[in-house]
């Protein structure tokens, strides 16, 4: 069996084993030819040749464009070596240029298909070779996607991706870990790696769920995509959280035109005197005898540099708002995918991110059951809510997704999104990911399962050990922080179930005692990040998602299986008396639905 020590050391990736993690030491990657290569030189070299996959052009100066070539050598439209060598060698250089400031990763072939991630049929030909040369070519197919995901997670500068049409698996790993993300109505998303037979990498089983905004305050949705390979178009993605913003197809040329105008490296000197006066407090208060204390210029370079990068990425974000359209502006009769129902399903079936969870190996099974458990719901008392006709079909429906998996990939992928959940350093993840992908590809059994789905199959011990290992019990549950210019990445794009329950539990959201003040609340909301769809999108969730009218308290609807050993909100109790969103003195006879009407009709007279 092939070694998987050998594949990661040769990939670039140094590794070190300690107290049974693995962390990346050096996570850079440089060749001779990439000493020599400048921003000028690479654009300018063999610019729009069709002989090339991955083509460069230069916008206002400031502004790189580097366009993925999948059509190129490449009938069916897969992601090979020389692609992410080209993206990889693109990324690095202009994420290093004093000149660029913002890259955007767009396709030539647009609206039709942005990438269909790696091929899962190259990957299982490497069991007819002999070591030498599986060897080799296992090291192409890790080096460049995890060179590529390290530098998007460092990256100091936004780099936006345009879902412009099909793109799927290993391109939409990369692109979860990009500061903006731009979908259109040709966008057709999904994360199908388990439905080809291979594992979900790059830290998608960590950044997924938190990116996704309904379904779930757990990240509920976003494991749902993962397991089940669902696509999404242009508008559902964007509701989904998956996109930051969507934007038109006819709009898109324009909109990434209007970011080389931003400048932002040319306010650098506004930000440093707008952080001035609190710089001089903090240093005057940490200086004894002429001398600063260390400490203190650490923290202040910190936390400068969070200033900086939430205000850049909150200029670049608003300059592609510009361009933005609500969600149903091309289809007038558009619908969310997912109806109340499928997203109750969702929300119960996949809430697996809890603390019982973490030293159990059979995660997926937890899943299944709950599915079942819907499907064969006859009336009772065992849940706090109906499952009805509408929900046992779409149990249905995921359960036949999820069946078209094989049993170990669906074992090994839960138990990634449990562990990985943990952790709170995404290089770590990254690293954790990287030393399963080498043993997946080490293993046999399971490159001959790609495309050809076997409950036989058992997950190898080794992957099985490594899992376990790579957790961190000592860390804070359930958070996670990214380093570098995406520090803010998650928090940009349509508000989150679980940020509008924390931010309905905030004094002032609590005591609504009229009709009057919970329409003016929502009216507020609406209007979080000056998002275009927020207005459609919120109200739906205060409405058919959130808020319950129970014996005159509003409180957070969540599904509870009354006699389950599995909390059904694990991370925050359903009963605490803080879950009240508003004082028992509201007026009892107050009619949700009626509300809506209300808030409806003075919308449509504002517009």
């Amino acid at each position: 069996m092939l070694a998987s020590r050998n594949i990661i050391k040769r990939t670039g990736f140094t590794l070190k084993r300690s107290n049974a993690k693995f962390n990346i030491i050096n996570s850079s990657f440089t060749s001779t030819k990439r000493y020599i290569l400048t921003d000028a030189s690479l654009i300018n070299k063999n610019r729009f040749s069709e002989e090339l996959n991955v083509i460069n052009e230069s916008l206002n100066g400031t502004l790189r464009v580097i366009k993925m070539n999948p059509s190129k050598g490449n009938d069916n439209l897969f992601l090979t070596t020389e692609n992410l060598d080209l993206l990889h060698e693109n990324l690095t250089t202009f994420l290093a240029s004093p000149v660029c400031e913002c890259v955007i990763v767009n396709s030539v072939v647009e609206g039709e298909t942005f990438s269909k991630g790696i091929n899962p049929q190259e990957l299982k030909n490497l069991v007819s070779l002999d070591q030498e040369n599986r060897v080799r070519e296992s090291i192409q197919f890790l080096k460049y996607p995890y060179k590529i995901a390290s530098d998007l997670l460092n990256a100091k500068k936004p780099v936006v991706f345009v879902y412009n049409g099909k793109s799927e698996s290993t391109i939409n790993s990369l692109g979860n870990l990009a500061s903006l993300k731009i979908s259109t109505e040709f966008t057709q998303w999904s994360m199908n790696q388990l439905q080809n037979g291979l594992l979900p990498d790059l830290a998608t089983t960590a950044i997924l769920p938190k990116l996704t905004t309904v379904g779930g305050t757990n990240g509920q949705l976003g494991i749902y995509l993962l397991m089940t390979g669902d696509t999404l178009s242009g508008e559902d993605a964007y509701l989904s959280g998956i996109s930051t913003h969507y934007i038109p197809y006819d709009a898109i040329d324009d909109a990434i035109s209007r970011l080389s105008d931003c400048n932002f490296y040319k306010n650098k000197a506004y930000l440093k005197l707008e952080a001035l006066t609190l710089n001089t407090e903090i240093l005057k208060k940490n200086t004894k005898r002429g001398v600063v204390n260390s400490d203190a210029i650490d923290f202040l370079k910190k936390e400068n540099y969070k200033i900086y990068n939430r205000i850049a990425l909150e200029q670049y974000s608003s300059a592609l708002e510009e361009f933005a359209q609500p969600v149903n502006s091309i289809n007038r009769n558009y619908k969310y995918k997912y109806s109340k129902e499928a997203l109750q399903v969702i929300e119960y079936g996949f809430d697996i991110l809890n603390t019982e969870n973490l030293n159990n190996d059979l995660v997926h099974k937890d899943i299944i059951n709950r599915l079942s458990k819907i499907v064969a719901y006859n009336g009772g008392s065992e849940f706090n809510i109906e499952w009805n006709a509408a929900h046992k079909q779409f149990a249905r429906e995921t359960l036949d997704k999820l069946s078209n998996v094989s049993d170990a990939l669906l074992q090994i992928a839960t138990r990634m999104i449990v562990h990985n959940s943990q952790s709170t350093d995404f290089k770590q993840i990254l690293a954790n990911d990287q030393l399963l992908s080498a043993e997946f590809i080490s293993n046999n059994t399971l490159l001959n399962n790609i495309n050809n789905k076997n409950d036989e199959i058992v997950p190898g011990e080794k992957i099985m050990s490594l899992l376990k290992v790579t957790g961190n019990k000592k860390q804070n549950f359930g958070s996670a922080e990214i380093s570098g210019f995406n520090k803010n990445m998650l928090e940009l794009g349509l508000i989150k179930e679980s940020e509008l329950k924390k931010l309905l539990k905030k004094d002032g959201f609590k005591k609504l005692s009229s009709k009057d003040q919970l329409l003016e609340r929502i009216e507020h909301l609406t209007h979080y990040g000056g998002k275009t769809s927020n207005h459609r999108y919120l109200k739906s969730l205060v409405f058919d998602r959130c808020l319950n009218q129970n014996n005159g308290n509003l409180t957070w609807k969540s599904i509870v299986e009354k006699k389950s050993t599995v909390a059904a909100t694990p991370i925050e109790p359903v009963n605490n008396s803080d879950d009240l969103l508003v004082e028992p003195k509201i007026d009892t006879e107050l009619d949700l639905e009626a509300t809506l009407e209300q808030f409806e009709k003075k919308n449509d007279e504002q517009k």
